[in-house]
């Protein structure tokens, strides 16, 4: 798929996704948390657009979204 000419939160909504690898970050963080199934795994290698991003709670919750520990 060309994210450039798709968008791919349209594309994969009806799948849902159980990992994400984002290298992109900023504004894909919402539609990485939208299509994310519940226990999912989301996870960031880089932050191309930025480190911060606007989330809404409620949704983080719905998704059982958890940060693992790290040694």
């Amino acid at each position: 798929m060309n994210y450039k000419t798709k968008d791919f939160q349209q594309v994969l909504a009806d799948l849902g996704v159980d990992v994400i690898l984002d290298s992109i970050g900023g504004a894909y963080f919402e539609k990485n948390i939208n299509l994310l199934n519940p226990d999912g795994r989301l996870v960031y290698i880089n932050a191309m657009q930025g480190a911060k991003a606007e989330i809404n709670l409620l949704k983080l919750m719905q998704k059982e979204f958890y940060l693992p520990e790290v040694p």
